[in-house]
């Protein structure tokens, strides 16, 4: 805290770099209140510290479950969105909250949505769960609840909880009433403003027609009785 208490500290070189800042009141708020710096970070040499402190390799140090599940998912790998995600890109770095805090599980489909943006704008958050949770609401699936934490894995694949053979178990889940036929339900409804599902397509189609025929009709009659009451009140005047 010496040194990385200070304000001035975030001004480096190479520009500003404010998460060089660490207050101890922001690390005794977090889970890893009982850490020393040096527990994660390389231990400090004689030229300082080394150009890159790596995440997983660090937190594999106690969650040796959990690294291996994410080197073993998507995120493990390479990306064709930029640098793939850490520990850290979800859960942070010095302020880490336990998983089940409800403050976390409200920030992590935001953090989802830094990479999956499409996602987030136009699928998730146009579904009963998206919207809930962007109202606030804890007990509501998120990411994390359908497509698992750590070994996140696309539907493609067979191992997947989202994948065709797993869907309705991770459904079953939270609805554990649910008819086979429930896995069928497009979660991500859209990218654009029509449904790709054929059903779903037609549903809105309708929808919208029935929308656009019962305003335009009511429109119709609207401008129907004030062209009635302009024509009456100008025949009385002109009478009288």
């Amino acid at each position: 805290m010496v040194c990385h208490g200070l304000a001035q500290v975030v001004h480096t070189d190479t520009g500003d770099r404010p998460g060089l800042r660490v207050t101890l009141d922001r690390i005794q708020a977090s889970v890893h209140a009982d850490l020393a710096c040096t527990d994660c970070h390389s231990p400090l040499t004689s030229t300082g510290h080394p150009a890159v402190d790596r995440a997983p390799e660090a937190c594999a140090a106690c969650h040796t479950d959990e690294q291996r599940s994410w080197s073993s998912g998507a995120h493990g790998g390479t990306s064709d969105q930029g640098t793939s995600p850490t520990c850290v890109t979800c859960h942070g770095t010095h302020d880490v909250m336990p998983a089940a805090n409800p403050q976390f599980r409200l920030d992590l489909a935001e953090r989802c949505a830094a990479c999956h943006r499409q996602i987030n704008e136009h699928q998730f958050a146009s579904n009963p769960l998206g919207m809930e949770t962007h109202l606030g609401r804890m007990d509501v699936a998120t990411c994390v609840d359908c497509h698992e934490a750590h070994e996140v894995l696309p539907p493609s694949d067979p191992r997947s909880s989202v994948s065709p053979g797993h869907k309705l178990a991770t459904c079953r889940r939270c609805h554990t009433d649910a008819p086979p036929n429930f896995a069928e339900i497009q979660i991500h409804v859209a990218s654009g403003p029509l449904p790709s599902d054929p059903k779903l397509r037609l549903a809105t189609l309708w929808m919208l027609t029935l929308l656009i025929v019962t305003f335009g009709f009511f429109g119709w009659l609207t401008a129907l009785g004030i062209r009635h009451e302009w024509r009456t009140n100008r025949s009385g005047t002109e009478g009288a």
